[in-house]
């Protein structure tokens, strides 16, 4: 028998089903009140207070739901704060980009700029508000309900500290990220690892079932010089301690390899980021003497060449694969994920996840290897940004603001 939350009279726990009732609204699309109560485990009497409220304050309103031949007919709530945004935005060694969502998490506006390790950081951030100032110049700030802006780690956070520590940008190391965007603008902002950003995309496009079968999520992209992966356990981001959870290319896979520039030896990064491919390249030039690619061939064309077959770029791609599986190897046995998603800065192919998983096959239990899933990302768009949405929301939540802020956005007064 479902269980009456008693509680309205009590202010927190108001706020918090108010809270829940509009983030299912948000991420349904259209839901009737029946599929509320069943979904979030609060009585009628509890769904129909806070859905008048909602329908009062012209935040959501009534529809009829689509229906089948012979289905009688359902009214379905859907959210009506059209005008309300969420900003989301990524910063790497490279580029930066922002972008705007409407709460339903529409991508409508996006901007973005070259960023150059090398340079000042104050001449990096003086182009990086530029460009979120064109992009918010074509919106209303004052409906901005919260932004969140993802950075490459490892991301270090404790109290009153901040920090990008990135190999290769170390002026990102200078500045306190969140104190500086904070310092901007008048709403809130957020900042996480931009890997963990899309590894909660990744979790959020789960149907329910799947998220239901999947307890452990670990979602890997490796941008140039660095690997870094996301952890989702029963749908909440693993941040470990102070925010480095998922670092797993800082791993050491062998003890005698090169050091980094902090002395690490023999880091997964060294040998299965992205990057790499053109050291193996410039390794065996001159075993295939046929090859269309060498060390100077951009990433880009060394991709193209392995998709057409080209000996040198596949075998490269093939030893790659082999080190990152045995990287993946020591993180099956710290985190028992059920699914390994491989990022699209790898080759998208058979061939290669293959090699993955042969390669793991060797190293594991069948009755291990079998349970886990290996794929790439589904998803169509930039996972940062999209999971930056997503993690607003989930923020949001977490900290029984949702209902306060859209209140505040449409200037309904508290009560």
């Amino acid at each position: 028998m479902k269980k009456e939350l008693h509680g309205l009279n009590n202010k927190k726990i108001q706020v918090t089903n108010r809270s829940l009732v509009l983030d299912i609204i948000i991420r349904k699309g259209i839901i009737s009140r029946k599929e509320l109560a069943d979904l979030t485990g609060l009585g009628k009497p509890t769904i129909t207070n806070v859905v008048n409220e909602l329908l009062e304050f012209d935040i959501v309103e009534e529809r009829e739901k689509p229906r089948t031949t012979g289905q009688r007919k359902i009214k379905g709530l859907v959210l009506k704060g059209g005008s309300i945004r969420i900003l989301s935005a990524r910063w790497i060694r490279t580029r930066f980009k922002a972008a705007v969502f409407t709460l339903s998490g529409e991508m409508i506006d996006l901007e973005e700029c070259e960023v150059f390790a090398e340079e000042e950081i104050w001449c990096t951030t003086q182009r990086i508000l530029g460009t979120i100032d064109r992009l918010l110049s074509r919106h209303d700030k004052k409906e901005i309900l919260e932004m969140c802006v993802g950075v490459p780690g490892p991301y270090l956070r404790a109290p009153g500290l901040n920090k990008a520590i990135v190999n290769g940008y170390d002026k990102l190391q200078t500045i306190d990220i969140q104190k500086f965007f904070e310092s901007q603008y008048d709403f809130p902002v957020i900042t996480e690892h931009d890997a963990h950003l899309s590894a909660f995309c990744e979790w959020e496009s789960l149907d329910m079932e799947q998220q239901n079968d999947c307890r452990c999520m670990l979602a890997l992209q490796s941008v140039g010089i660095g690997i870094g992966a996301g952890i989702i356990l029963n749908g909440k981001i693993l941040e470990g301690a102070f925010g480095i959870a998922g670092e797993i290319g800082q791993l050491g896979i062998y003890f005698n390899g090169p050091k980094n520039r902090y002395g690490e030896r023999g880091t997964l990064e060294y040998y299965a980021s992205s990057a790499s491919v053109k050291r193996y390249i410039g390794e065996r030039m001159c075993d295939f003497p046929e090859s269309s690619v060498n060390e100077e061939s951009a990433y880009e064309e060394i991709v193209s060449a392995y998709y057409a077959g080209d000996s040198l770029a596949v075998w490269a791609f093939d030893i790659l694969a082999w080190r990152l599986a045995y990287g993946l190897l020591g993180t099956i046995f710290v985190i028992n994920p059920d699914e390994i998603i491989i990022g699209p800065d790898y080759p998208v192919s058979d061939r290669f996840i293959g090699k993955i998983k042969s390669a793991l096959d060797g190293m594991l239990n069948k009755e291990i290897g079998d349970k886990i899933k290996i794929r790439y990302s589904s998803a169509k768009e930039d996972t940062t940004l999209m999971g930056g949405y997503y993690f607003t929301l989930e923020h949001l939540i977490h900290e029984k603001v949702l209902y306060k802020r859209i209140k505040e956005i449409l200037g309904v007064k508290e009560d």
